[in-house]
């Protein structure tokens, strides 16, 4: 006897071949889409990749041109990346040369996203130290003393001369000492009032929004040069710099140019920032030119 399909049989056969039809289609549709994203994340994150890389080579030019104009004595010595599948690091380590030492003056760091972001971690430069009466109290960071410098224009609760402190300091010391003056000088006068004994130039750079508050202005926050060439090349490296940001850093351009236009229309010093012995440091005390001076960082000769 034939054996025939009944009815309810073969539509039970149509219905499974269409359910792996169903299958096949979906599974192919979920791989196709499964594919298409992870390309698709891939370009992202290339291109998110690319974006941060270009973001940390910008952004470090920026900071250490900003470094190399601002930091009263303060030097950036090099700085170190670290990346990982969604961000990067940037540490720049900072020394402050006193005498022959060079202080270890805590780093710079900066935090870069694959999402196009960047921040910087939380920096403390000085912690004041003192009691209630007193009539200034000094900052510390570090365990150092930090300088502060007084600008000529502007007028003070008090002025202090730490020169007096000069004799109780031991004689195998190197001292760090911030000299402002009693008015803007030319570099010529300068030279002739402290000769080779510079280390550091503050370049008067005082903006109209500078004269609001009269307050000392803390080394890490002043802007000048050291005396790497001759006084009149680095003057105008500092300007050629100043200049640079004020064409490149869209975020902080209008600062740079109107420092640049302060000092490029007198290239004027209203201080310095000078290191060496007590006994060398005590020969500036009968200078007359110097309004306050302030006692920065000291360091063992040896």
């Amino acid at each position: 006897m034939t054996e025939e399909h009944t009815p309810y049989s073969a539509d039970t056969d149509f219905t499974k071949t269409i359910r792996r039809a169903k299958r096949k289609v979906l599974l192919r549709t979920v791989s196709i889409s499964f594919i298409v994203s992870a390309v698709l994340l891939a370009c992202l994150y290339a291109l998110g990749t690319w974006l941060m890389h270009d973001r940390v080579e910008r952004e470090s030019t920026l900071d250490f041109a900003w470094s190399a104009v601002q930091g009263a004595n303060i030097e950036a010595v090099g700085t170190g990346y670290s990346y990982t599948p969604f961000s990067a690091s940037a540490d720049t380590q900072l020394i402050k040369p006193v005498g022959s030492v060079q202080i270890p003056w805590g780093e710079l760091e900066k935090t870069f996203t694959v999402f196009g972001t960047s921040h910087e971690a939380p920096r403390n430069f000085g912690i004041s130290s003192g009691s209630t009466g007193m009539e200034r109290a000094p900052l510390y960071f570090n365990g150092e003393r930090v300088i502060e410098l007084y600008h000529p224009e502007l007028s003070y609760a008090s002025l202090p001369d730490d020169r007096t402190l000069l004799p109780e300091i031991s004689e195998d010391k190197y001292v760090e000492m911030a000299l402002s003056f009693d008015a803007v000088y030319t570099m010529e006068e300068v030279q002739s009032l402290l000769g080779e004994s510079v280390d550091w130039y503050w370049a008067d750079t005082l903006r109209e929004t500078d004269r609001t508050g009269a307050f000392p202005i803390p080394g890490r926050f002043a802007f000048g040069f050291r005396d790497t060439e001759t006084s009149e090349e680095s003057a105008e490296i500092f300007l050629q710099q100043l200049k640079w940001l004020s064409e490149n850093d869209s975020e902080r351009r209008e600062e740079a140019a109107a420092r640049y236009e302060r000092f490029a229309d007198s290239e004027g010093i209203a201080g310095v920032v000078v290191t060496g012995t007590p006994s060398e440091l005590a020969e500036l005390t009968d200078i007359p030119e110097i309004r306050a001076a302030v006692l920065g960082a000291t360091a063992d000769q040896y």
